[in-house]
């Protein structure tokens, strides 16, 4: 069986790398957090720029709100990606960090590079479940009764589940650089056997997340910059913590320790050598 996460030892390996590294971490969270400041006002702007008024012709509606649905679409694909390169730019500083490897930023940003269409198709084909999910769930909106609402919350709570079960995709990919099927399967195996610690830790750290992010709400562009900033931080922070978590039962064995692998085990470590 795969080793337990050990959820202490990941919250203060992830605050030490932060601590220790934080020049490692400095450019790809900076950049990080300027696309979510330029994304948020981007979206301020077009909103408030296309204000769409009512109208009673369902096409002169359409007419008038495909330009900010353009614009808006556009903006938001832009940053998705973005997103996803700084965050395994960060997953690729972290590893480098817990194996003492000197790299540059440049060397991590290419090496995530050269793994981007991977990294993408891996994502696209876990997120296709979420989107199916997603829909049922908002679908069950439109039902009267009891039985929307039952759906709706059992959407709600697969959705959850799954996101936890791939959530190590990304670790997969940057530190064994596996294919995108066998980065899922990775994720799967080590999460199955971690799911409530994993769980409990996320609520616990979410509901942190959520109180500092309703404190720091507001439309003044100090508080944008502010919140854009801990944002920044509680990002890098969870991604140096997944990380940790993934390293501690992926790392190799030592001799002690051969006798009790199993073939899940083995696996992994394969890929890690």
């Amino acid at each position: 069986m795969l080793k337990k996460f050990n959820m202490s030892q990941g919250l203060v390996d992830a605050a030490n790398h932060l601590v220790k590294g934080w020049n490692k971490y400095l450019i790809p969270a900076l950049l990080l957090g300027l696309s979510t400041f330029t994304f948020t006002r981007t979206i301020s702007i077009v909103t408030n720029k296309y204000s769409i008024p009512l109208v009673e012709n369902q096409y002169q509606a359409f007419n008038e709100a495909i330009v900010p649905i353009i614009l808006i679409g556009s903006t938001l694909l832009i940053y998705i990606l973005f997103v996803l390169i700084m965050q395994t730019t960060l997953i690729k500083v972290t590893d480098d960090l817990i194996e003492d490897r000197i790299s540059s930023f440049r060397e991590q940003f290419l090496f995530v590079l050269k793994r981007l269409g991977r990294i993408l198709l891996a994502n696209i084909i876990a997120g296709i479940p979420i989107l199916l999910l997603l829909a049922l769930t908002l679908g069950s909106l439109f039902r009267i009764g009891r039985g929307g609402l039952g759906i709706y919350f059992l959407g709600l709570i697969g959705i959850v589940i799954y996101v936890i079960f791939i959530a190590m995709i990304n670790q997969s990919i940057i530190i064994h650089d596996v294919s995108s099927i066998r980065a899922i399967s990775n994720s799967i195996r080590v999460m199955k056997n971690n799911f409530f610690r994993y769980l409990f830790a996320m609520l616990g750290l979410g509901i942190a997340n959520a109180i500092i992010t309703n404190i720091l709400s507001g439309e003044y562009i100090v508080i944008v910059i502010i919140s854009a900033i801990v944002s920044t931080i509680i990002t890098t922070y969870f991604t140096a913590f997944n990380t940790s978590l993934y390293k501690q039962v992926t790392k190799p064995l030592d001799h002690s320790e051969i006798l009790d692998i199993d073939t899940e085990e083995l696996e992994l470590i394969e890929d890690y050598e």
